[in-house]
C-alpha cells in the first residue's frame, strides 16, 4: 500500500512475519529481520517502529509469505542507502530462487542495482531496458 500504516496488522514485529506465512519458520524471521536491521524490534508493535522500520518490516513480511509473484509500489519509500541496497539484494535473491518480482519505483539507482529489466514510462510510450544496458 501505499501508506505503510495500513498494511500493518499485528502486535509485534514478529508477529506480523508470521501472519504473512503459512507456517511459522523461526529461522527464516530471525535471518530476515536481522538483513533488515529488525531483530531487536521483534518484540514491538509496529506501530511503534519508525516510518523506514515500517518499510523494512512491510518488504520482509511480503518476501516472508513464500508467493511465487511480489508486487513492490516504491519498497525503498524512506529508507537510507544501506537499507535500500539490501532491499535491492533482497529482491535479486528472490529473483534468483525463481519468484517473479515486480517493482514500480521512481527511484532509477535502486532499479538498476535490483532489477534484470526496467520498463521506463515515458508518457505513452516504454523503453524496455536490460540490465546490460540494452533497450529493446
Amino acid at each position: 500500500m501505499q501508506d505503510v500504516n495500513h498494511q500493518l496488522f499485528s502486535d509485534s514485529v514478529w508477529e506480523e512475519c508470521e501472519l504473512s506465512m503459512t507456517e511459522s519458520r523461526a529461522q527464516e524471521i530471525e535471518k530476515i529481520l536481522k538483513a533488515f536491521d529488525l531483530l531487536e524490534y521483534k518484540d514491538c508493535h509496529p506501530m511503534a517502529l519508525s516510518g523506514g522500520q515500517k518499510q523494512r518490516l512491510a518488504v520482509a513480511a511480503a518476501i516472508l509469505s513464500g508467493k511465487r509473484l511480489l508486487v513492490f509500489d516504491e519498497p525503498t519509500s524512506g529508507l537510507d542507502y544501506r537499507h535500500m541496497l539490501e532491499v535491492g539484494r533482497m529482491i535479486r535473491e528472490l529473483a534468483g530462487q525463481g519468484r517473479i518480482v515486480l517493482v514500480v519505483s521512481h527511484d532509477r539507482e535502486f532499479m538498476e542495482k535490483a532489477c534484470d529489466r526496467i520498463f521506463k514510462m515515458n508518457g505513452k510510450t516504454a523503453t524496455d531496458r536490460t540490465s546490460s544496458g540494452r533497450i529493446y
